[in-house]
């Protein structure tokens, strides 16, 4: 009899025994855009939204110079290699604030994880979010970007009108959110 009321007991209480939240995880909105050739590895941090739809040709344009522009900010380990980073418009080098030193090896940059909330006010700019990641701990920073066109190539001109912010990602599943404008 004590063996049937503690497996009653037992199956009342484990399911409040579950993990905090996991109810709550949203779905995950899928991406639209598919990377291609060249940097395809890097190209797919590229998350586009659905809702992003009309900017998807503009992004595509796009894709291989922000691409090299990465390649080349995580590379970039001391302050004067700034000059080396390629996609950058000249007058726009004073501007660009590199992404922090990993913690615990500082010969590396976090690396780009995720680039999304994209924004253009024409098509020849386009702004959106980066999260960067110490792959030495579970830190990141968030910065966004405003790249424009110049010919038939994308430079970066600025930093975007949202500040940057480093965090500690705690969860392991979240949805990104863009700020409305």
């Amino acid at each position: 009899m004590r063996s049937i009321v503690a497996i009653a007991i037992l199956l009342a209480v484990l399911p409040r025994l579950a993990p905090a939240g996991t109810e709550k995880i949203p779905p995950i909105e899928p991406g639209i855009y598919t990377p291609s050739t060249p940097f395809e590895n890097t190209k797919q941090s590229f998350y586009v939204r659905e809702r992003e739809r009309p900017l998807l040709s503009v992004i595509s344009d796009a894709d291989t110079s922000i691409a090299l522009f990465l390649h080349d900010v995580m590379n970039a380990v001391s302050t004067e290699s700034i000059q080396t980073i390629r996609s950058v418009l000249p007058d726009a080098r004073e501007r660009l604030c590199l992404p922090p030193l990993a913690t615990f090896d500082t010969s590396t940059r976090y690396v780009h994880l995720s680039l999304y909330c994209w924004g253009s006010e024409n098509k020849d700019q386009l702004q959106f979010f980066i999260d960067w990641g110490d792959v030495t701990t579970n830190a990141r920073y968030t910065d966004s970007y405003i790249f424009v066109r110049n010919g038939t190539s994308w430079y970066f001109k600025d930093h975007g009108n949202v500040a940057p912010r480093q965090w500690i990602q705690k969860e392991r599943y979240f949805q990104l959110t863009c700020p409305s404008s």
